[in-house]
């Protein structure tokens, strides 16, 4: 047998080797799962199986509604069902999101000069919405009154102005039409300041130093108003200033700064639930409008990172990072117009949940088997000539041997 095969050609004699065939089979192989691949590539999935709607909705809790405040930056922060998003809408836009962690959310948002209409709206992870909770109304005093730090923790109730004028018992003061009373009481104490002649009330919340002030926003009319002044502890108890009267007159001015010529900096976004793997991009795609040109963006990504950027106009632009390590992370949009400073920057919280890979290298998506897929048109004619060619080889061995057996017998 040995004889006989090496008595055939050198070609032939390799186009039977058992090798070759072995070969051929896992080239073939190979091509085809780069065919199959390439084509899974191609696939779009459309279909998707819904979480669990939320039954409860996410509640605002750190503002009630009609309350007054003298802080442009301020923290939103409520109540909201497990397993649950949640996103804040100001005015109607959307002005932030978080996850809801152990029964509650916060989110850092920039007010308005006036008046903010704050709603909470919880989703599950398939962006399916709950129920619906109130809207509130946040008014934000941009006066010029300066707030006061007392020297110890004030455990009384005082009022310090009215309007631009101190305080003196036994006088009346002359205001405007929308006065703002400020003073002191203990930390974190609800105010509620009431012209009782109207009557109309204003509501505010002392800040960590005890430090409290309210402005008006219904517009008292003109003559004598008695005022009074409530105070309620963050411990129930409940402190009253002595009334006292003051006279409107429409000719007075107040405290309230005037209105900017330009609308608010606001920052525009979206956000719809998603996850990455670690070390996998992510991008938002950001718009900024109103204010005064150029805008001045800082980006904390909550990892420890930060970026700056420099933008002249108000077209919209990709933000991108990408996360080392597994986590939830809340990457915070700072902007700052020509004109404005820390304290008046536009605030804007995202929300970036990351997977861990499972100790897996993170490598490119990119392998030396996807380079093959652009050459398929290429690769399959030329593979299936070779196994052509061989099966013609084979196919003439047999014929010479069965004519050899013939010849023979």
């Amino acid at each position: 047998m040995t004889q006989k095969r090496s008595s055939h050609p050198l070609h032939k004699r390799i186009a039977l080797h058992p090798l070759t065939v072995l070969v051929l089979l896992c080239v073939g192989v190979f091509i085809v799962g780069s065919t199959f691949k390439a084509g899974a590539e191609d696939l779009t999935v459309t279909a998707a199986v819904h979480a669990a709607v939320p039954t409860s909705p996410a509640v605002i809790t750190s503002f009630t509604d009609q309350q007054h405040t003298t802080d442009q930056q301020v923290t939103v922060s409520g109540t909201c069902p497990t397993d649950t998003y949640v996103k804040l809408f100001q005015n109607g836009e959307f002005a932030g999101v978080a996850q809801c962690d152990n029964g509650s959310f916060s989110i850092p948002i920039s007010l308005t000069p006036g008046a903010n209409k704050l709603q909470a709206q919880d989703y599950n992870i398939t962006d399916d919405e709950g129920p619906q909770s109130p809207a509130i109304t946040v008014y934000y005093d941009n006066v010029t009154v300066t707030p006061q730090q007392p020297s110890q923790v004030p455990t009384g109730l005082t009022v310090s102005t009215v309007d631009a004028a101190r305080y003196r018992s036994g006088f009346i003061t002359v205001v405007g039409n929308y006065p703002t009373f400020s003073g002191l009481a203990p930390p974190f104490s609800k105010i509620v300041i009431t012209i009782r002649s109207d009557p109309v009330q204003c509501f505010t919340v002392a800040n960590k130093y005890g430090w409290w002030s309210c402005t008006f926003s219904q517009q008292l009319a003109e003559g004598l108003h008695t005022v009074e002044v409530v105070a309620t502890t963050p411990d129930g108890r409940v402190l009253r200033f002595p009334i006292f009267t003051i006279l409107v007159t429409s000719g007075t001015p107040g405290v309230q700064r005037p209105a900017a010529n330009t609308s608010p900096l606001t920052i525009h976004a979206s956000y719809r639930y998603q996850t990455h793997y670690q070390g996998e991009m992510w991008n938002w795609d950001i718009g900024i409008t109103g204010g005064t040109t150029p805008y001045k963006v800082t980006i904390e990504w909550g990892d420890g990172t930060t970026s700056n950027r420099d933008r002249t106009d108000s077209d919209t632009f990709t933000i991108s990072h990408a996360y080392k390590n597994p986590g939830t992370y809340k990457p915070t949009i700072r902007v700052i117009d020509s004109n404005g400073t820390s304290d008046t920057a536009a605030v804007l919280q995202l929300l970036a949940i990351v997977k861990p890979t499972n100790g897996a290298p993170i490598t490119s998506t990119t392998t030396p088997a996807s380079g093959i897929t652009n050459y398929l048109w290429l690769i399959w004619p030329t593979y299936l000539a070779i196994v052509l060619m061989v099966l013609s080889f084979w196919l003439g061995e047999l014929e010479i041997s069965r004519k050899l057996r013939m010849r023979r017998h």
